[in-house]
C-alpha cells in the first residue's frame, strides 16, 4: 500500500513538471523573435528565423518620396500595413508570401509600418528611397 502511494506521489509530481515545461514552452513561443531588426530614419529591416509577435516602425518621408518594400516569407502568417500618421492605410497585405514593389509618399509625414507575425520565417525589408533634389547647372 505505501509503495503504491509513493509511485501514485512521484507520478502525479512528474506530470506537474511536464505540464510546467509545456506551457513555458508554449508562453515563450507567444512573444518570440529569433533574428535581427533594423530601424533608423530610412530603413525598417526585419531577417528572422522565428517571429511570433506584432512589430512596428515609423519613418518620415516627403511627398515624391517611394518606400520600398521587399519581402519573403518561407512559413507563417504576416500581415503589413503601411499607414499615413492620419491613420490613412496605403497599404495593406494580409498572409504575404513574397513580393517586391514601391508606394509613393501621398503627402509629407509620418508613415507607420506595422507587422503582425505567427510562428514565421522570412524576411522583410522597407526603405525610404528619396526624391531626387533638382540639380542646376
Amino acid at each position: 500500500m505505501k509503495k503504491k502511494r509513493i509511485l501514485g506521489i512521484a507520478v502525479c509530481a512528474a506530470l506537474l513538471i511536464v505540464a510546467a515545461l509545456v506551457a513555458q514552452r508554449t508562453i515563450s513561443m507567444q512573444s518570440r523573435f529569433d533574428g535581427s531588426r533594423v530601424r533608423n530614419p530610412d530603413a525598417y529591416l526585419l531577417t528572422f528565423s522565428c517571429i511570433n509577435q506584432d512589430d512596428a516602425h515609423s519613418m518620415h518621408m516627403e511627398k515624391g518620396d517611394l518606400l520600398r518594400v521587399d519581402y519573403e516569407i518561407q512559413r507563417g502568417r504576416v500581415d503589413v500595413r503601411v499607414e499615413t500618421e492620419e491613420g490613412e492605410m496605403i497599404y495593406r497585405g494580409d498572409r504575404v508570401d513574397s513580393g517586391s514593389f514601391a508606394l509613393p509618399a501621398v503627402r509629407a509625414g509620418e508613415y507607420r509600418v506595422s507587422v503582425h507575425a505567427e510562428k514565421a520565417a522570412g524576411r522583410l525589408s522597407f526603405t525610404v528611397e528619396r526624391e531626387a533634389a533638382p540639380s542646376f547647372s
